[in-house]
């Protein structure tokens, strides 16, 4: 496939705004919890919060976001937000308490939604549409693949420097990409570029075009968008609780540091590959595969946390996650273009998002209390076996629409 040099630079910019956003800012986040409960002595819910906190304001900013993002000067407000986002991240580096990290996540929710995947999916809605899948795949892959290089990097300089310097680490790395990807958007779109009405990339065969463009109070009377809401906010809660807890999980199992960061990078990194396989599997077999993919996946990230305690397990857990990560981020954007068009796609989309980000939060909240009701995560990992089955059914009910595009 040939794509013009404005396409390339957007496809570049995604990568590096998943990379620096959610690869670097979000993603490493789960490596800081028990060195700074530890050090700090707090309990590790009311610290985990913190985290939650930045999903539940983000939450409460993305319906008007999914306004600005319609504006022509947004890339101007992303290049912002990338400044303010990753500097909020260096400052956890100066908290004492749980007040000041509570406070500067507050800050940091404001304007993650202006580098975010989110904002990234806009973008690329705009300038792709065969390639939609694969493109989006590709450019969210940099959250893992970012995130992977960070784990191996903060975790040494955690091990040696105190948690401290590596929030420091993680925050000017963000900075780096954030600004660089941001500035890439703004060169392209910022002097009102747009791709041509007649632009070959949006041709698509007579089949993908099935089905009226709706807007976003046509969509809200669909059963296909409150399924497609529901499985989004479950894949994300399940995913999350996973991803935010395994490095104090292994730590509790008496795997060692080193283990603990191999497994997190090779997570990352399956992530990566689960995202651009993801994209091209949509393109190809359809967005029902992509279901049973994801629905399977679930349930295999719930059985290799339960087996943990065996090694091998690791692996398994690596490439699950990957796959079910893939569930909230490519499969979500790309079923909303194909379930209601390009028209209101921005609006629909944040809504989407909103379940999405309500998943995070919760799924960061919930194994620390998990933890501390039980002393164990173990009841946590039974529940997401079942919120996998369940999953599966939510998202094969939203493909049973005839007031919708095709699966």
């Amino acid at each position: 496939m040939k794509f013009s040099k404005e396409r390339k630079r957007l496809i570049l910019a995604g990568l590096l705004l998943c990379g620096g956003g959610q690869g670097i800012l979000i993603n490493t986040l789960s490596v800081f919890v028990k060195p700074v409960t530890e050090a700090l002595g707090f309990a590790r819910g009311p610290f985990t919060l913190y985290a939650s906190l930045i999903s539940l304001v983000s939450v409460a900013m993305l319906p008007l976001y999914g306004e600005l993002y319609r504006k022509p000067w947004f890339p101007r407000l992303m290049l912002a937000s990338a400044v303010i986002c990753s500097l909020t991240l260096f400052s956890y580096s100066f908290c004492r308490t749980l007040p000041a990290f509570y406070i500067l996540s507050v800050i940091l929710g404001l304007f993650f939604h202006g580098t975010s995947i989110t904002a990234v999916a806009n973008v690329l809605n705009r300038w792709f549409g065969r390639n939609k899948g694969l493109v989006t795949g590709i450019c969210f892959s940099g959250s893992g693949v970012f995130a992977a290089v960070m784990l191996r990097l903060a975790n040494p300089v955690i091990q040696r420097f105190g948690w401290a310097w590596g929030y420091r680490l993680v925050g000017l790395s963000g900075l780096a990409l954030l600004t660089s990807g941001a500035l890439l958007v703004c060169r392209v779109e910022g002097g009102g570029c747009q791709p041509a009405a007649n632009d070959p990339e949006f041709q698509l065969p007579a089949q993908s075009r099935a089905g009226p463009e709706l807007t976003r109070g046509q969509a809200l009377r669909t059963l296909s968008f409150w399924g497609l809401l529901l499985g989004a906010f479950l894949i994300s809660t399940g995913v999350q609780s996973g991803g935010s807890s395994i490095p104090a999980y292994l730590s509790d199992l008496g795997y060692s540091p080193d283990f603990q960061g191999q497994l997190a990078s090779a997570s990352m990194l399956s992530l990566a590959a689960g995202k651009i396989l993801m994209g091209k599997l949509l393109d190809r077999a359809g967005i029902r595969t992509g279901f049973a993919c994801i629905t399977a996946a679930m349930m295999g990230c719930g059985a290799s946390l339960i087996l943990m305690q065996h090694s091998a397990s690791a692996v398994f857990y690596a490439v699950c996650y990957g796959i079910a990560a893939s569930g909230s981020t490519v499969l979500v954007s790309y079923s909303v273009a194909t379930y209601f068009g390009r028209r209101d796609y921005s609006r629909i989309y944040a809504l989407t998002s909103i379940a999405v980000n309500l998943g995070v939060a919760a799924g960061n909240w919930l194994p620390g209390e998990i933890f501390d009701l039980f002393g164990t995560y173990l009841p946590g990992w039974y529940a997401l076996l079942l919120l996998g089955a369940l999953v599966g059914v939510l998202l094969f009910l939203s493909c049973h629409d005839d007031s919708r595009r095709r699966c």
